[in-house]
């Protein structure tokens, strides 16, 4: 009854584990076992993943870079990067945002960047401080550095930026000014 539990350090060592090399136990016949050292948890960037058999019906609102696979009725907001690649139906914030084989109804803010892959289909403004865009836009464009329409792009909406690089087989049916303090004219809109 006096005796005092061993804590986990001392059954570690106690069962022969070292985290910095292998290690040799002695078993009950006296012969000696080389055991490997202990594995290093897996490191990986912060973040979250949300698979793509997984649907959302609400906002989700992170600190962290997510990647979404699946589907959500409601709005996305980050301080890191999202990759999308599944179906959003509200309004997307991030700090960087990557958009490959997605589809989204509502509006697509960064404070940085914004690139959309051929296979994206978008209904709703983009806007963000430079955007590449290689896939379908239903909406209007304010970049306040550039704009890089790659040649597949269709794009239906108005485009107010800095500088515009537009890619030959591009489709483009709106306006576009260049050369625009993209800030102050989105608040007069």
């Amino acid at each position: 009854m006096g005796s005092s539990k061993p804590n986990f350090n001392e059954l570690v060592k106690k069962m022969g584990f070292d985290d910095t090399k292998e290690s040799v136990v002695e078993t009950e016949k006296s012969e000696v076992v080389k055991q490997p050292p202990l594995m290093q948890p897996h490191q990986t960037e912060k973040g979250t993943l949300i698979a793509e058999d997984v649907v959302i019906t609400g906002d989700i609102k992170a600190r962290q870079n997510i990647e979404f696979c699946g589907e959500i009725k409601g709005n996305i907001e980050t301080a890191g990067i999202l990759q999308l690649n599944g179906k959003a139906e509200g309004n997307i914030k991030a700090d960087n945002l990557i958009l490959q084989n997605a589809i989204v109804h509502g509006n697509v803010t960064s404070n940085n960047q914004i690139s959309i892959d051929r296979d994206t289909e978008v209904v709703g403004d983009l806007t963000a401080r430079s955007i590449i865009i290689g896939g379908n836009l239903k909406g209007n464009i304010f970049a306040e550095e550039s704009v890089l329409i790659q040649e597949q792009a269709v794009i239906k909406g108005d485009i107010s930026t800095g500088l515009i690089d537009i890619r030959q087989g591009a489709q483009l049916s709106g306006k576009v000014e260049t050369g625009v303090d993209v800030k102050n004219k989105k608040k007069a809109e």
